[in-house]
């Protein structure tokens, strides 16, 4: 087993592959599995940070959208979660496509964030932010049952390669501001296009399981709801979403609110993203101690904080403090919710265990909730949204903790044999 630092070392230095003497198309060659899943979430995040944190700004700002237009367009992605993801993923579980599919999901979402710099109006650039979404609603799941398969392969802890994602999204978000603001937002297309189709190189490093082993045995997808604990991960990913989703939407309305400014709002999303680092760099040492369902417990713990900070703040600095505890809950609970899919769930449904996971947090939960938010910041304000936020958190831990007492997380799928499944034989009359 790699320890926690062995692994870490691995990264900053020589063991992303570097040896001496190796030249630069040679080291990419060499790349560790730690290094591969790394990097690829160094890249992905990053342009995530480039991008998503002033969309909606350049909506508003450079095209002159209303808030009814933009709140269409933040209901694609849940939309394509629903429809789109969950498909795809099947797909190229049954196909072995996982990786074609990533690296054409990566490269098309690149065509489309370059395309997104010529239309001015809504009707023109609503088809693109359609097909955007399709295409990065699919790259999510299908990635991340790849880097949490390759891990348990390798023996690696998950959680220490998604916090580069977490550390790429926090520093290009700061230094892409800054970018924007001096050369406006023009360039932020061409920089994400060019940094999604850098992302497909690392895409194609990944490890996925061969197509001989593939084809050993037909697991149907169906099979994963006979696993009650990873039905009750779906469930309480479910009310969390709301809450998570919620928090996005309106965080930097409420330190407006409060008096915060621009700086607390992007101090803010900075705190959240980077707190989530220690948290998936322990995940493996918390869960040897714990277990996954008491870590997850954790998880809902510190996010029961940050929403209890938010439901009661009256200064901009206790929704700083709520950012951090919300980091904290999310990078725990993330890491452990992919890993534990991952160790459930047979590799050749692993992708479709992923997306349905998924599509429930990111596209059923916000789906269901905004209309609901919306109408809650309409008629008693921001605060109550927090507070409807931490009622899900609450039914969320409940939900988790009856299914603990109850022994639903001791039983899984049930297993399937590498083997090829033998013939049933009939007993002879003698």
């Amino acid at each position: 087993m790699v320890s926690v630092n062995q692994e870490l070392v691995y990264v900053l230095g020589a063991g992303v592959g570097w040896k001496k003497g190796k030249n630069m198309s040679r080291l990419f060659r060499s790349l560790s599995p730690l290094a591969k899943g790394s990097w690829y979430y160094l890249g992905f995040y990053g342009v995530y940070g480039m991008f998503l944190p002033f969309i909606n700004l350049y909506f508003r700002e450079e095209l002159g959208f209303s808030g009814r237009q933009i709140g269409i367009f933040a209901m694609f992605s849940p939309i394509t979660a629903l429809t789109v993801a969950i498909p795809m993923a099947a797909l190229a579980d049954r196909r072995h496509l996982r990786i074609p599919i990533l690296m054409g999901s990566l490269l098309c979402g690149s065509m489309m964030i370059f395309c997104m710099n010529f239309p001015h109006s809504f009707a023109a650039l609503a088809p693109i932010w359609l097909i955007y979404t399709v295409f990065t609603s699919v790259a999510s799941p299908i990635a991340d049952s790849l880097v949490a398969r390759m891990s348990q392969r390798h023996q690696l802890n998950f959680g220490s390669m998604r916090l580069w994602g977490s550390a790429s999204f926090a520093t290009s978000a700061i230094v892409g501001g800054l970018l924007w603001q001096r050369f406006g937002f023009r360039a932020m297309f061409i920089a994400a296009a060019v940094g999604f189709v850098c992302t497909v190189f690392f895409a194609r490093k990944l490890e996925d399981v061969s197509k001989e082993e593939e084809r050993q045995v037909k697991v149907p997808a169906r099979m994963a709801l006979q696993d009650k604990g990873l039905v009750i991960l779906i469930v309480t990913s479910f009310f969390l979403g709301i809450a998570t989703n919620s928090s996005i939407v309106y965080d930097g309305i409420y330190m407006d609110t409060l008096g915060g400014g621009g700086f607390f709002v992007g101090l803010m999303f900075f705190l959240a993203a980077f707190s989530e680092l220690p948290m998936m760099y322990l995940r493996g040492h918390i869960v040897k101690r714990l277990g996954t369902p008491y870590t997850l417990l954790c998880a809902f713990g510190f996010f029961l904080m940050a929403f209890g900070f938010y439901a009661t703040a009256r200064h901009p600095g206790m929704l700083l403090i709520a950012a951090v505890f919300k980091g904290l809950g999310f990078g725990l609970f993330f890491s452990s919710a992919v890993q534990f899919i991952t160790e459930r769930v047979p590799h050749q449904i692993a992708s479709t265990a992923q997306s349905v996971f998924t599509a429930t947090m990111y596209g059923l939960a916000p789906l269901l909730a905004a209309p609901f938010a919306g109408e809650l910041y309409d008629r008693f304000g921001v605060t109550t949204i927090f507070l409807m936020a931490s009622v899900a958190v609450f039914m969320a831990a409940a939900i988790l903790f009856s299914a603990i007492m109850s022994g639903m997380f001791k039983q899984g799928i049930p297993r399937y044999s590498a083997e090829p499944r033998r013939r049933r034989e009939v007993p002879s009359s003698v």
